[in-house]
């Protein structure tokens, strides 16, 4: 743990970017749930991403339940595209895994 706040503190970054990093370093020993559950849920968006193409945002400050997932299309057979892939999120073993973790039932 200590070499962890003495690599932030004897890095080449500047002092805002310190500050910062010292910080999340900080949450992360005060708060080792909240870290294994962000852990966690990165590592689920990250599969989904993956294995659908799709990004899926989580609440800020993982707070309420609601996901975020934006598209854009330039044709109709993109929209139909994106339509298939968002059924493959629904039905995706990671997006229920996701929302029993941010309502803390899992």
């Amino acid at each position: 743990e200590r070499e962890d706040v003495s690599q932030i503190l004897s890095s080449p970054q500047g002092r805002k970017d310190k500050l910062s990093a010292l910080r999340r370093t900080l949450e992360r020993w005060r708060f080792p749930e909240r870290a294994r559950l962000e852990s966690d849920l990165a590592a689920a968006v990250a599969r989904i991403l993956n294995d659908t193409g799709l990004r899926v945002s989580l609440p800020v400050n993982l707070e309420g339940d609601k996901l975020g997932v934006t598209i854009s299309a330039a044709s109709a057979q993109e929209f139909a595209e994106h339509a298939e892939r968002l059924k493959r999120l629904s039905e995706h073993p990671d997006i229920a895994r996701i929302y029993s973790l941010l309502q803390g039932t899992l």
